[in-house]
């Protein structure tokens, strides 16, 4: 009998040890735990891209709601500063503002913790989404959606709220994707996803592969380029979290999750989409790396790589077609590029990106990279922009001192002072000399309130 309990007393702790090993995913190496709150706390995190910062935003569950929250940073696992009574706090990507939710009224703060703006609602008590610029955020109030410009402080309409329950934004400015109530029950409700073209005042349903007894709920999100969905759903009595490639709409990875978990996610991205940070059921913060090694990149996405440009520049259409057909490849990748360059002049630059792109699949010319640049610039889409320049450079574009301005010019809305003067030095290196344009360029306001601007300057002065 002894030796029974003792066998059984095994099973059981091998048990534990093997649920331990497969809860989120069997061990996978791509998902790291970050934080785990306090049994009375909860909350969720944000990040800036600029330094992977974590904005970390808790309060106090039942019994002690009543408690003011905090918030505070972490940057290399270590706490660099904290402010009480302070919660329902996002930072913004560049990491240079955050703004956090009180009394109805949206606070928006600066990295000295000075208040610029305050922003009075209906019904809101969460804080709305960043745009991955971060010039401005999106928020749902009782009637409209609306964006709020830091800057300038204006409140624009973008539609009404109607059955909408949540916006989620991309790098792409001109786009947010939302979701849908379907139905009015309040606690099983059915949800469908859309992409909204704010430009073009155009909807598209998202349709996400089928599976059993799936319905969209609060935790779905899509990366800043839009090539990935995760997404949370219970089957077969197991929960997990999925993983999509959104261009080719199929699974890359799965997470099994805990049986007591709900579906209560909250997600922050990497801007370069490279990983996310995801709170699950405001108690656990997890940092999700994305797979590299999956069908995930396709030729879109590839046509921002060295090896893609080389490839299509020395081979145009495919190394196996003849002289002539390879002209021909040329030609037409020369025709689809000049009718981006004319979307581009008519400032319809998501069209130019389209036609770029096809043009590409034909052939990589210094040419089509730079106007790819030019356009991904005005997006913007500014980290893929500069991977754009800089594959013109390689390819030898005529005017190196142009795309190098560029790509200061870039890194100078991106806030990166160091790529910014370096590339600037390039720039005027390669024959650009126009200083008058440099000294009023809005796209270097950000270089030229640096302390090291007025000795850079001077030094060219003479």
């Amino acid at each position: 009998m002894r030796i029974v309990k003792i066998l059984g007393l095994m099973v059981i702790i091998f048990l534990a040890i093997s649920l331990v090993k497969t809860v989120y995913g069997r061990e996978n190496s791509r998902l790291e735990k970050l934080l785990t709150f306090d049994e009375s706390e909860i909350g969720y995190a944000s990040l800036s891209s600029t330094d992977d910062t974590l904005l970390v935003s808790y309060g106090y569950s039942f019994p002690d709601e009543q408690k003011p929250g905090t918030t505070f940073w972490v940057r290399n696992g270590k706490k660099i500063k904290s402010i009480n009574n302070l919660d329902h706090t996002k930072i913004s990507p560049d990491g240079n503002h955050y703004m956090y939710i009180k009394n109805h009224v949206i606070y928006v703060n600066d990295k000295k913790d000075t208040t610029i703006r305050k922003i009075s609602t209906l019904d809101m008590i969460r804080p709305g989404e960043w745009s991955y610029d971060s010039k401005s955020f999106y928020f749902m109030d009782r009637d409209y959606i609306y964006n709020y410009n830091i800057s300038t402080g204006v409140k624009k309409v973008i539609l009404l709220k109607k059955q909408y329950c949540k916006i989620i934004t991309v790098k792409n400015n001109n786009v947010i994707y939302l979701l849908k109530d379907t139905n009015d029950d309040p606690i099983e409700p059915t949800r469908e996803i859309y992409r909204y073209d704010i430009l073009k005042k155009e909807f598209t349903q998202i349709t996400l592969p089928k599976l059993k007894n799936f319905s969209v709920t609060d935790d779905f999100t899509i990366s800043p380029d839009e090539k990935i969905i995760m997404f949370n759903n219970i089957f077969l009595g197991m929960k997990h979290l999925y993983v999509i490639d959104a261009i080719n709409f199929k699974f890359i990875d799965e997470l099994e999750t805990p049986m007591n978990c709900r579906n209560d996610f909250d997600y922050s991205w990497k801007t370069d989409s490279s990983y996310v940070i995801f709170t699950m059921d405001y108690k656990e913060i997890y940092k999700y790396t994305i797979p590299t090694t999956t069908v995930l990149f396709t030729e879109e996405t590839d046509q921002l790589t060295s090896e893609y440009a080389r490839y299509y520049h020395q081979f145009p259409g495919n190394k196996e077609l003849s002289p002539k057909e390879q002209q021909e490849e040329i030609s037409e990748a020369n025709s689809l590029s000049d009718e981006g360059f004319n979307y581009y002049k008519d400032k319809k630059d998501d069209l130019a990106i389209a036609k770029y792109q096809d043009a590409l699949q034909h052939y990589a010319s210094a040419e089509i990279y730079y106007r790819y640049g030019n356009s991904l610039s005005n997006i913007p889409c500014l980290e893929d922009a500069v991977k754009a320049y800089q594959i013109a450079i390689e390819l030898n574009y005529d005017k190196p001192g142009l795309v190098y301005y560029n790509i200061a010019c870039v890194y100078s809305r991106m806030n990166h002072s160091k790529e910014a003067f370096a590339n600037l030095e390039l720039a005027i290196n390669n024959g650009y000399k126009n200083f008058d344009h440099i000294q009023k360029d809005d796209d270097l306001v950000w270089l030229r309130s640096q302390p090291e601007w007025k000795e850079w300057w001077l030094k060219h002065q003479q």
